[in-house]
């Protein structure tokens, strides 16, 4: 990630040129993270997989089924390396959860998407807030913005990583997105922005913040439902609580 730090702008760079040709990964080694930094950790993990999942409408079962097996080990995980730092499994599974979800494996065969963490980017260069925090103030409520688009596939998330029975596509979808926030807030992690350290924006920083995202207006961001300035707004505003 880049940050010019005078205007605050944020902007990644990924290419095959700067991935590692190997890491040595020790869990011990995550045993002094801070409860934040734990959290973060659990939340950019869970994201770099969601970003991935909820993409163009396309048939890659075998890495949905690593995705949600990643996302349902993350959620088992998650809360016992913050109740337990040096408990060795539990921060041996959330490493390795991060190594699959960072290296593109589940998202294999699908568009890339990272619509929240374009969002999340602006957010987080702006304010210097985590990036994880970033992202959990948005995500829910870019699902809910979009899941209308795509019912079943959303349906499918609630049902096969968050075990819902419920037999209707339409509640069975808000009941994950409902999960996800409610995991999120159990971590401790901000779900909007009055729960995050810059507070409820003005209208103003949150239009501004749209028309940066969408690049003035020139640009869509996502590919699941693309969102042009208009929606993206609507997302940060139903975030700016």
């Amino acid at each position: 990630m880049l940050t010019n730090d005078e205007t605050g702008e944020k902007r990644g760079f990924s290419s095959p040129v700067n991935r590692p040709a190997f890491a040595l990964m020790n869990p011990e080694l995550t045993y002094s993270l801070s409860k934040r930094q734990t959290a973060c950790g659990v939340v950019d993990i869970m994201m770099h997989t969601l970003d991935r999942y909820f993409s163009t409408d396309v048939v890659c079962e075998t890495t949905d089924a690593v995705a949600e097996a990643l996302l349902r080990t993350v959620i088992h995980y998650g809360p016992a390396v913050m109740k337990e730092p040096s408990n060795y499994e539990a921060r041996s599974e959330i490493m390795w959860c991060g190594t699959l979800s960072h290296s593109d494996l589940t998202g294999l065969g699908r568009p890339k998407s990272f619509v929240v963490h374009q969002m999340g980017h602006i957010l987080s260069g702006r304010f210097d807030l985590p990036h994880a925090e970033s992202l959990s103030c948005v995500f829910c409520q870019w699902a809910r913005e979009v899941c209308g688009y795509g019912i079943g596939r959303f349906a499918r998330y609630a049902r096969e990583v968050w075990k819902i029975s419920e037999p209707d596509d339409e509640t069975a979808a808000l009941a994950g997105i409902g999960a996800t926030e409610r995991f999120f807030r159990a971590l401790d992690m901000p779900v909007c922005f009055g729960e995050a350290e810059m507070g409820v924006l003005s209208d103003e920083d949150v239009r501004d913040m749209a028309r940066e995202c969408s690049w003035d207006g020139k640009r869509l961001v996502g590919t699941f439902h693309p969102l042009d300035e208009a929606g993206i707004l609507r997302v940060l505003r139903a975030a700016n609580h």
